[in-house]
Parts: structure tokens; C-alpha cells; sequence
């Protein structure tokens, strides 16, 4: 399992949400959070640390771009 720590001051909870949705057909992701971080564990379903490292990668690539949009979306 891959853990990710992503620090609130640069990700959104509904965004990390959306991305654990994603790629809940590729990884089961149990979340946790604490005063500074969205802690994941990242686990593939096809178990290969390579596999898991490159989904724990995409997953907080893509719960940052969600955050960057809905950033742009309320400053409109």
C-alpha cells in the first residue's frame, strides 16, 4: 500500500473525493484525515508496487487539477 499525505492548503476535500471516485475501479483508497493533511492509503487492485505508485500518483494529480478548477469556477 501507498500512503499520500496532501496538505489541505492545496487540495479540496470534494476534489480528493472526486479522485478516489475515479479510480475506485483501479484502487480501494482508504482516507483519513488529520489537522494538516488528506492522508491516503492507496492500494491496487491488481497488487504490483509499480501499479499502486503510478495510481497513487494519477489520483493526486487528478484531485489537484479538480481543485485548481473548481478554484477557477469560484472566481468567477
Amino acid at each position: 500500500m501507498i500512503s499520500l499525505r496532501l496538505h489541505r492548503a492545496l487540495y479540496d476535500a470534494a476534489a480528493i473525493d472526486e479522485a478516489i471516485a475515479a479510480f475506485s475501479s483501479h484502487a480501494s483508497v482508504d482516507r483519513s484525515d488529520d489537522a494538516t493533511s488528506f492522508v491516503l492509503g492507496v492500494r491496487s487492485v491488481k497488487e504490483s508496487p509499480e501499479r499502486e505508485r503510478r495510481i497513487a500518483g494519477e489520483l493526486a494529480n487528478w484531485a489537484l487539477g479538480a481543485t485548481i478548477k473548481k478554484a477557477k469556477r469560484g472566481s468567477k
